[in-house]
């Protein structure tokens, strides 16, 4: 009789040994308000729905990325927003979510906007790795910043690399604040997916 449940308790063991790898939990995958960056590309999206987030209708997907990329739009930071959303290519499961801010013509409101995003993201992931710089002959209070992101002599980028994933905010060329999503385990999933196609 002891055997046997010492044998049973080996059996129960090894089976959670094999199966736990399986039990993903959505707090093992990052968030994007406050939603899991997991599951297809529609049960996403419908979560966002509930989050007051709506299909971008002024946007044409070209037809290759209709199950594998989703554009929406909503509330970010208290702004408007716009959401692209991508999928894996075989298992359409979610991996990434990337949001861009207003474009914005001046200097000063994107650098504002870009400093208030870092404090937040920065409360909720620790300090980050940050470029921050201009090249010369450009600089900072130059009133020529507009003129030096746009030709590439400015880079203002913030990443968080933590368990779940990697957060990047960056000011973009056009001028506009961009902040992306990875997911760790669904990025991994993709590259296993793009390497066995």
């Amino acid at each position: 009789m002891y055997k046997t449940n010492v044998r049973l308790l080996i059996l129960v063991f090894i089976g959670f040994l094999v199966i736990s790898p399986c039990l993903v939990r959505a707090e093992d995958h990052l968030s994007f308000k406050q939603v899991p960056i997991t599951g297809s590309l529609n049960e996403f999206c419908n979560a966002l729905f509930k989050n007051g987030f709506e299909q971008n209708t002024q946007v044409s997907i070209p037809s290759k990325d209709k199950t594998t990329t989703a554009y929406l739009k909503g509330q970010f930071a208290s702004d408007s927003c716009d959401l692209m959303v991508f999928a894996t290519k075989r298992s359409r499961t979610v991996w990434k979510a990337s949001m861009s801010l207003p474009i914005k013509d001046d200097w000063q409101t994107l650098y504002y906007k870009y400093f208030l995003l870092k404090s937040e993201l920065k409360k909720k992931f620790g300090a980050g790795e940050s470029n921050e710089f201009f090249i010369k002959p450009y600089t900072d209070g130059d009133l020529n910043e507009m003129f030096a992101l746009k030709h590439k002599k400015c880079t203002y980028i913030t990443s968080w690399k933590v368990s779940s994933g990697t957060v990047l905010l960056e000011i973009s060329r056009e001028g506009r604040i961009t902040v992306s999503f990875e997911d760790a385990l669904n990025t991994a999933l993709k590259d296993s997916e793009e390497k066995n196609v």
